[in-house]
């Protein structure tokens, strides 16, 4: 009898390890930083890796950007919102959305804690952006540095990754590719 306990004990055992391999969770990965920090390039390597890409900028507006996160939530995908968020509110306001499409969602956030000056050339320099001219630049990523708010945990995510170097954007995507996601 003891020898069947234990078939059975083992057996359950190795039931559950294949389940939590095969079993995806489902996140939210939200982006928080200024304008010309590396967001979108960031979040274009996670889409290849099979999260969605919530962009503002290619979708248009805020309400759009809400409808993709609801259908593709609702399709057990996870996503990647790539937004400015420098404000708690902003990113309370994504995450009660978010949660009461999945209640049980994960949420992480990715600071882009670049420095303005940097964010203010990068922006100089870029080429036919969809949304913010070089010209107006400056003037945009002045005004979001007076309201912005860094993010700490309290705020509700399972972790906040911070990226100031591109070495720290490669060890971020590298440590979000690993998340056991759905993919299409």
């Amino acid at each position: 009898m003891a020898e069947l306990a234990w078939k059975f004990t083992r057996t359950k055992q190795s039931m559950s390890k294949a389940k939590s391999k095969t079993s995806t969770e489902q996140w939210l990965i939200i982006f928080c930083g200024f304008p010309g920090c590396g967001k979108s390039t960031t979040s274009t390597a996670l889409e290849k890796q099979g999260f969605v890409r919530i962009n503002q900028d290619d979708l248009g507006t805020a309400d759009e950007c809400k409808k993709l996160l609801e259908k593709s939530l609702k399709h057990g995908r996870s996503c990647i919102l790539d937004r400015c968020n420098i404000h708690p509110k902003d990113r309370k306001m994504w995450m009660t959305n978010a949660k009461q499409v999945v209640p049980n969602l994960n949420i992480d956030l990715v600071w882009f804690n670049v420095d303005v000056e940097t964010c203010k050339q990068r922006v100089r320099e870029r080429k036919k952006h969809p949304t913010l001219s070089p010209e107006n630049g400056d003037k945009v990523i002045e005004e979001f540095a007076k309201g912005f708010k860094p993010p700490e945990l309290y705020e509700g995510y399972k972790h906040i990754h911070t990226i100031v170097t591109f070495d720290d954007a490669k060890n971020v995507i590298s440590e979000l590719s690993k998340y056991n996601i759905a993919k299409k």
